[in-house]
């Protein structure tokens, strides 16, 4: 399905650089998977597939580029409430609000774990990247698995003065090596992934943590929290970088980590840079419930009150523009991977005109002054 070019962002002045200015997702395609909301959806860890899980008890496995369902399974009990894939998408993991946590083969459908209710609720599962673990944040605490032998591994209750000890959130670090759960008692959690040894408590929000994601190089860790706030902390000594006031508890890092996507009560997904949580701008009346971002950075993917599943490509981000003497440089990053420059007169009503043919680069250097008004179009890839 063809996603129709539009208007990613308008220039208007240096100095309000980097922004985001789409009044919408550039949407790739969209389908009405699910008869209920959808609470969870996922990519693999090679961003060719993507999955859904919802309140129908259905969990599905979808082929980004076509389209096509691969892959439906039913948790036999509770709402499918989070999802997992691993690194090839070749296996889906569950974890519904029975407190069931089950894997199936998505070549054939074949159920590899049984799983059975235990009356915790299972908010959140994951793999590693190197398949090695599964992780599943449960009511009472996080268990890990040996994904190659379906074997416990190890579990922890997070230990809380008021008793709060349910796991909203679980991921892994890119290389595999350490777990990142997000606490009801207002904490996140690192452990060591082989062992469950903790190694550290990131502190500092007023509300539950919901949501944990490692930064592409796994030096940063992003948490939000139902208190309304994302924040962004070093892995590595546990300080905070910075504190972002307006986001949501969903979050997730985009492209290279220097910016984050949060989700939101109100279901705007908003964009934010790391280095000083500056908004950059946000989609709003998307009624999304969650949402994830593919690894290779191309697509975003989020799931809706209403059942569907809707892939887009990541936000077009206009990062730089110089001028010098009688030419203006532009930089961008995301989007489909295919673009056109265009540019029109600071005047009333004046038109848009093409700059050159379309590019697949993310840098334009072109003839003009700064007395024109620029726009990145990102265009449907050939």
């Amino acid at each position: 399905m063809k996603a129709h070019p539009f208007l990613t962002m308008i220039l208007l002045a240096a100095h309000a650089l980097p922004l985001l200015a789409q009044p919408a997702p550039q949407i790739v395609w969209s389908t009405n998977a699910h008869a209920g909301v959808v609470r969870s959806v996922v990519f693999s860890g090679d961003s060719h597939f993507v999955a859904s899980g919802s309140e129908d008890r259905l969990a599905k496995v979808w082929s980004v580029p076509g389209r096509n369902l691969i892959r439906e399974v039913n948790t036999g009990g509770g709402w499918a409430l989070s999802v997992a894939l691993s690194s090839d998408g070749s296996l889906i993991g569950v974890g519904d609000d029975e407190g069931a946590f089950r894997m199936w083969r998505v070549s054939d459908g074949v159920r590899l774990m049984p799983g059975s209710p235990n009356g915790d609720l299972a908010w959140s599962v994951a793999f590693s990247p190197d398949d090695s673990y599964f992780a599943v944040g449960l009511s009472e605490g996080v268990d890990v698995l040996h994904v190659p032998t379906l074997s416990a591994l190890w579990f922890q209750e997070i230990e809380s003065q008021n008793g709060d000890r349910e796991i909203y959130s679980v991921a892994f670090s890119p290389d595999s090596g350490f777990l990142a759960t997000g606490n009801q008692d207002q904490t996140a959690s690192l452990w060591n992934a082989q062992n469950g040894t903790p190694i550290r408590t990131f502190s500092g929000h007023s509300a539950s943590v919901v949501s944990v994601d490692f930064s592409p190089d796994g030096f940063r860790l992003a948490t939000g929290s139902g208190d309304g706030t994302t924040r962004i902390w070093n892995v590595l000594n546990g300080a905070s970088v910075v504190t972002i006031t307006n986001g949501g508890g969903v979050v997730k890092f985009l492209g290279d980590g220097r910016y984050v996507m949060s989700l939101d009560s109100a279901y705007a997904l908003k964009v934010f840079r790391v280095s000083d949580g500056k908004y950059i701008g946000g989609y709003t009346n998307t009624s999304a419930t969650c949402f994830a971002v593919a690894r290779d950075s191309r697509y975003f993917a989020y799931g809706t009150s209403t059942g569907s599943v809707v892939l887009a490509y990541t936000p077009v981000i206009i990062t730089n523009i110089t001028h010098e003497r009688f030419y203006t440089t532009l930089q961008w990053e995301g989007g489909s991977g295919r673009y056109q420059v265009e540019r029109r007169r600071l005047r009333p009503n004046a038109k848009w005109h093409k700059v050159g043919r379309p590019t697949t680069a993310t840098a334009k250097c072109v003839l003009g002054r700064a007395s024109f008004e620029y726009r990145v179009i990102s265009l449907t890839p050939k």
